[in-house]
């Protein structure tokens, strides 16, 4: 997607709509089902013997592997930092709700970040799901939670259907960061994973918060291909990655490098 970073200022016209439709509200997080694992592991050993193998190599090696070479941020805005470039951390919560989106888009195949939430759903970006430019759904969608350098442990997750906002498809003209990105979101439910899991089941899911000021510290993970001055890193869209960032008024520090839903949201 053509990316227009916008005027740095503060968006006034997205101040004047964002005023809470009630009191601060969220729902909890949510664990995955008991002996998930343990069923998963059943269905997917190849994908487990691997990472098992990976940690063991990883860890034999650890005191001679140099950090991994990966872009930062800017300082003072927010920290940047790999989550599962190490094996170990691929199936920990919170990491564990987040996986890769793939899905095809016309002349071959595209992928996304995406974040488990209740009732079997994933949130992901609009982009993901529906192109503005040409007025057209994608299609194929296919999650795969915990995604680590080509591995499923969990195995993957097909949609059987993906909701949207009017606005967003209502959208025309160029990408732009103060006018496009308030309706950026779209929600895919989920079919079950060929060990007859569901997602919510498999993995659990991340809680929700809305009605809250837009100014707050969240936690920004996703698998992005590119940094902020659209060169291509290390491992593209192989690694879950993070941010710490604070959120703002829709203003340019806010984009530059983070990739993946935040999971705070004003409804």
């Amino acid at each position: 997607m053509p990316i227009d970073y916008g005027d740095p200022g503060i968006d006034t016209s997205f101040q004047a709509l964002a005023v809470p439709s009630g009191p601060a509200r969220s729902t909890p997080a949510g664990a995955a089902s008991p002996n998930a694992n343990l069923k998963a592991m059943a269905e997917f050993p190849q994908a487990w013997s691997a990472l098992e193998d990976n940690l063991a190599l990883e860890g034999s090696l650890a005191a001679n592997v140099a950090a991994p070479v990966v872009p930062t941020g800017t300082a003072g805005v927010y920290t940047f930092y790999d989550v599962n470039t190490q094996t170990a951390l691929w199936n920990i919560y919170p990491h564990k709700w987040d996986g890769k989106l793939t899905f095809s888009v016309p002349g071959g195949g595209s992928s996304c970040s995406a974040t488990v939430i209740s009732g079997n759903n994933i949130v992901t970006a609009a982009h993901c799901v529906y192109d503005t430019t040409n007025n057209r759904w994608y299609s194929n969608w296919v999650f795969t939670p915990a995604y680590r350098n080509g591995s499923a442990p969990f195995g993957t997750f097909t949609a059987s259907a993906c909701t949207i906002l009017t606005n967003w498809i209502n959208l025309s003209g160029s990408f732009s960061i103060n006018s496009w990105t308030r309706y950026d979101v779209a929600v895919c439910t989920l079919n079950k994973n060929s060990a007859g899991q569901t997602i919510n089941g498999a993995v659990g899911w991340a809680g929700r918060l809305w009605n809250v000021g837009y100014q707050q510290l969240v936690f920004n993970s996703g698998y992005p291909a590119k940094n902020y001055n659209l060169a291509t890193i290390t491992g593209p869209a192989q690694y879950l990655r993070s941010c710490t960032d604070e959120t703002f008024a829709s203003s340019v520090q806010e984009r530059k490098y983070c990739a993946g839903p935040v999971i705070v949201a004003r409804l």
